[in-house]
């Protein structure tokens, strides 16, 4: 605004005066009224100019703004980025500790340092179970900091579906018995291999039927995976609790606990939104109160056409993470031909 103040309003007032001052000798001191044109044509530029002079400066001040919000999405941007990576040091430094004091819980516990009681293994069982969940605490703050952050290492390779289901199905097998609640695995025959890194993926999986067993007291929880070029969609759906209008828009803040008493810290789905995005994926989530809910992500395949959908999520203006992990998939993408599995669709990797 400064600037356009500096320049656009002096000439303004020199033409104006000028005009004015041909204008007034024209009157009062020329007898030929061949002036008189060419002092209504100065006039007219003179009011062309100030009408210029006024968008020029509207102009300026719309540049001036945008620069200000990009300077403040930078700090933002900066801020958020000391923020995950003051969280990911605190929970690096507690971990180590921590895993201390389970270590020898459990040596007590076995009968390492002597014989203990009844009462002194239930405490000493306690005392592991409540560490063990500070530990996933911290793991999940960890991980939560370092997608945030846009610092995330995914090990890019193909592999398969199915085998990461089976993985998280025996690890949850157990609590899903307890809760007298059934889980069912349908993927359609022949399934491309995904294309990221299964290690990742398979902690998606897992928040998500942790989570689907958690809220779901009675029923089942299905798994279906569908090919859907250049894509496949994984669909995690329970017959639990559900989900109300007014929570859908905040569950995947966070550190966002819902309503109805419900436990943990808050940090499963937002970890889960953001390794999916971080795999240029898409989540979305449908939901009835009572009736249950269907968490539904869609994660490349490793297959030739997801070349086209890259080259065109490079052209857009991405933010750099997702920039970084769009170009990753497009090298993979662009790497001799013998590396890549389309002879090999659907093989367990």
């Amino acid at each position: 605004m400064t600037t356009s103040n500096t320049w656009l309003r002096p000439i303004n007032v020199v033409l104006t005066g000028g005009v004015l001052l041909f204008g007034t000798g024209c009157v009062f001191f020329a007898d030929s009224w061949l002036l008189y044109p060419w002092f209504a044509a100065g006039l007219l530029a003179c009011l062309l100019f100030t009408r210029f002079s006024s968008r020029c400066h509207t102009h300026i001040l719309d540049v001036s703004f945008q620069g200000r919000v990009r300077d403040a999405q930078r700090g933002s941007r900066e801020s958020e980025r000391l923020s995950a990576k003051f969280l990911a040091n605190v929970s690096h430094e507690c971990r180590t500790p921590l895993s201390t004091v389970i270590g020898y819980a459990e040596c007590m516990l076995r009968g390492y340092d002597g014989a203990t009681t009844e009462e002194q293994q239930k405490d000493l069982k306690a005392i592991i179970q409540n560490a063990n969940e500070l530990l996933q605490l911290l793991e999940d703050v960890l991980q939560l900091a370092k997608v945030e952050s846009g610092h995330i290492d995914l090990e890019l390779q193909p592999f398969s579906l199915d085998t990461c289901i089976r993985s998280v199905i025996q690890s949850l097998q157990t609590e899903a018995d307890k809760r007298q609640l059934k889980l069912q695995v349908e993927l359609e025959e022949g399934l491309p291999p995904l294309l990221g890194d299964p290690v990742k993926v398979r902690r998606i999986l897992l928040n998500l039927v942790e989570n689907a067993i958690k809220y779901t007291p009675q029923g089942k929880i299905l798994i279906h995976g569908s090919s859907h070029p250049p894509y496949a969609q994984i669909c995690v759906e329970d017959t639990g609790l559900g989900i109300s209008p007014s929570e859908l828009k905040h569950i995947f803040d966070p550190f966002y606990q819902s309503g109805g008493g419900r436990s943990g810290a808050g940090l499963g789905l937002s970890i889960v939104k953001n390794l999916v995005e971080a795999h240029a994926g898409r989540i979305e989530v449908q939901s009835k109160l009572g009736q249950g809910s269907a968490f539904i992500i869609s994660l490349p395949l490793a297959i030739p056409e997801l070349k086209a959908q890259i080259r065109t999520m490079l052209e857009q203006q991405l933010e750099p993470p997702r920039r970084e992990i769009a170009y990753r998939l497009y090298q993979w993408l662009n790497s001799p031909e013998e590396d890549k599995p389309w002879q090999e669709a659907g093989a367990p990797s």
